[in-house]
């Protein structure tokens, strides 16, 4: 009998770029597993109270009690965006 594959393995999606498969590339690390980021002074700089405030509210309106890394992540890029 030949064995089953277990559904709720995770395989990461090949994408093709060319024709002949010769190069893929796979699905990008989730951000818990990346090592952090390296900013001009060394060290990472804080929120600010709106920001903070602003991911409290994302937090609370996804059903969770503290805002998580994805949350913070989300309020620096919208900054970042909004600053460029």
């Amino acid at each position: 009998m030949p064995e089953r594959r277990n559904p709720t393995r995770v395989v990461p999606r090949r994408i093709s770029a060319h024709r002949d498969n010769v190069m893929a590339r796979t699905l990008p690390k989730p951000p818990w597993k990346t090592a952090n980021p390296k900013t001009k002074t060394g060290r990472s700089r804080k929120l600010t109270s709106t920001q903070k405030s602003k991911a409290r509210k994302a937090a609370k309106k996804a059903g969770r009690r503290y805002p998580n890394l994805v949350d913070n992540m989300r309020v620096t890029a919208e900054a970042r965006r909004k600053s460029q």
